[in-house]
């Protein structure tokens, strides 16, 4: 583990630090950079709405169960991938029943969930249910001080496994700002190595990307399916009160959008996109003041970006 790595490890653990004295040291250990609050970049200002608010109006969205229930009532129940049951212990899932092809996830935190497909032999069942004990103890609010984390309940789901060519499916994350969607990011692995890259709403390449991520390398999406995206992503987002920023992650599978999660702080806000000037451009779109940020959208959006 690299030493920063282990930096952090401790400064999660050191719980009685103020949440904004550890974010600027998380941040600097993650990034390299000073948190500067102040500023007009994309984590700058997740920060300052992370710390403004509890969290606690947004723990139902953050809930993997509960942000099923605000999409079947805004969208209908097309738009999510079947259930197969929801647990509140270990002990309650039927582990010895459940179907070769499915997605086993904690309900209360990010990264937190195991792919069946295909028969698990005993050592395999037994690492995936000693993970489970571990997920289950474990808050994420600690990770990145993301205060929704700390209200909500720990449970278990599980999910029809869902496919695209026989593989993982892409993910579409479509970041909304006051309820309009204005950016797609586009989440591959298929080629063994993660890749991100983000499009306007025409599906035009805007030439940025995540650091540590690679870069796919394709210009531009199918804009049917992009405009697709972004109407559910829109509708979504002003279904819970069009926040100044929140990213709908969904997913394309057969010419059918399906919904993943509803993130309000990328990477919690301590990841930067690349090229290091597309910060501030992404920043600038949260409007802190509450009231209508100025629309970036289409080619519009391409043209200011040729200047970062």
């Amino acid at each position: 583990m690299e030493i920063r790595h282990r930096i952090k490890w401790l400064l999660m653990h050191l719980r009685w630090l103020p949440d904004a004295l550890y974010l600027r040291w998380a941040y600097r250990l993650e990034t390299g950079h000073k948190l500067d609050t102040r500023s007009p970049t994309f984590n700058a200002r997740l920060h300052v709405l992370k710390l403004r608010d509890s969290g606690r109006d947004k723990a139902r969205y953050v809930d993997k169960v509960e942000a099923r229930k605000v999409v079947a009532e805004a969208l209908g129940p097309q738009y999510l991938v079947p259930l197969l049951g929801v647990y509140d212990t270990l002990a309650e899932v039927p582990w010895r029943e459940l179907p070769e092809q499915c997605a086993i996830k904690c309900t209360h935190g990010s990264h937190c969930g195991v792919i069946r497909a295909g028969p698990w032999s005993f050592d395999q069942a037994a690492q995936v249910y000693q993970q489970f004990q571990r997920w289950m103890r474990r808050s994420w609010f600690w990770y990145a001080r993301e205060r929704p984390y700390a209200w909500i309940r720990p449970r278990i789901m599980i999910e029809q496994r869902i496919v695209e060519d026989g593989r993982a499916p892409t993910g579409y994350k479509v970041m909304c700002f006051s309820g309009d969607p204005r950016i797609v990011q586009m989440h591959t692995s298929h080629t063994g190595k993660p890749t991100i890259d983000l499009y306007d709403t025409e599906g035009q390449a805007l030439g940025i990307g995540k650091a540590g991520y690679a870069r796919s390398g394709v210009k531009a999406l199918d804009q049917a399916m992009v405009g697709r995206l972004c109407h559910v992503a829109g509708v979504l987002a002003r279904a819970i009160g069009s926040p100044p920023y929140v990213r709908v992650d969904l997913y394309y599978v057969d010419g059918r959008v399906l919904f993943g999660e509803f993130t309000f702080y990328d990477s919690g806000g301590l990841r930067d996109f690349t090229p290091p000037r597309a910060n501030e451009w992404l920043g600038r779109m949260i409007d802190l003041s509450g009231r209508k940020g100025v629309r970036v959208r289409g080619g519009k959006a391409q043209e200011k970006l040729q200047a970062v």
